[in-house]
């Protein structure tokens, strides 16, 4: 029971003339013949009462002619809705990225190169805290995240889910107000890791994650800070820091800590920026732009 014996039964049902649906189907008329009697014989039954002179439908045959007539309906319907679904996926690339940091132009550079290959290809892209991209790339909502290393590996209990490239790495700073009575000229990161730890609670984040990754800093960076202040976004970190309230830390591509009037001192840590991607996405644009990425960023870390 082929497609092609089902698609000859239905025109010869429609037609009831098996030169005509020889001709619909560039098909010669004792292809046609042979292939509705090993329809018949598949089904045990006979769709059609034919001489010399008349075809005719059989009982039989007017209900399979109904049934395949909407089961080719349905699936024409089916694999067009798929086959759009697929051409829209596989034209755009839908980007998340970590809010606060500033990648440079190696994003760009990357999606220009895949133009190459693929000129329609279109390229969407949002900032989201680590805890929303997370929950929107195993949604299926974005097809990558580029985010610090650390929040995947903390974010994301079954790692096996995903795939990922280190992209590159940015140093940690403390920052302070440049009014601390701390703050010398020969002064390092040493100097201020008693301060008053201001630190930000993301969006989606549960309590319990924000104390891990304040513990996790706080360890990663030698900090003894006299106390915690959680504050509801960077933003109000950055202010309180500039206000003279205590210290933030943040990597150097940080663009808050650019635009900011602070005093920064290297702590001698690194993050690393990594891009992800689920291991089960079919649609290998993905994985290509990832490729591309990786090597616009060890191109630019060659030329440095």
């Amino acid at each position: 029971m082929t497609q092609t014996n089902i698609e000859y039964f239905i025109t010869l049902a429609e037609t009831l003339s098996f030169t005509e649906t020889s001709r619909r189907l560039f098909a010669t008329q004792q292809a046609v013949s042979k292939s509705i009697s090993r329809l018949e014989e598949d089904l045990g039954f006979s769709l059609f009462s034919r001489n010399s002179r008349t075809v005719a439908l059989t009982s039989e045959g007017k209900q399979c002619y109904e049934l395949f007539k909407s089961l080719k309906a349905q699936y024409e319907q089916s694999i067009g809705e798929i086959r759009e679904a697929y051409t829209n996926t596989s034209s755009t690339l839908t980007v998340g990225y970590q809010n606060w940091l500033d990648f440079g132009l190696e994003p760009s550079h990357a999606f220009a190169e895949l133009c190459r290959e693929i000129p329609n290809l279109t390229l969407s892209g949002a900032r989201y805290p680590p805890p929303i991209l997370r929950d929107r790339l195993l949604s299926r909502q974005i097809d990558m995240a580029i985010m610090y290393d650390t929040f995947y590996n903390s974010l994301l209990v079954n790692q096996s889910l995903c795939k990922k490239h280190a992209l590159f790495d940015s140093q940690l700073l403390i920052m302070v107000s440049p009014d601390n009575p701390k703050v010398k000229p020969e002064s390092t990161y040493k100097d201020f890791v008693t301060e008053p730890f201001l630190f930000d609670i993301f969006e989606g984040e549960s309590i319990a994650e924000n104390n891990k990754r304040a513990k996790k800093i706080i360890e990663q960076c030698g900090l003894k800070p006299k106390k915690i202040a959680i504050l509801p976004n960077r933003d109000s970190a950055y202010t309180e820091a500039e206000l003279g309230r205590g210290m933030v830390v943040g990597a150097e591509i940080n663009f808050l800590a650019k635009t900011r009037i602070l005093k920064t001192f290297p702590v001698g840590v690194e993050e690393t920026i990594v891009c992800i991607w689920r291991a089960d996405d079919a649609n290998d644009v993905v994985e290509k732009y990832a490729d591309l990425l990786l090597a616009e960023y060890r191109k630019r870390d060659t030329a440095q």
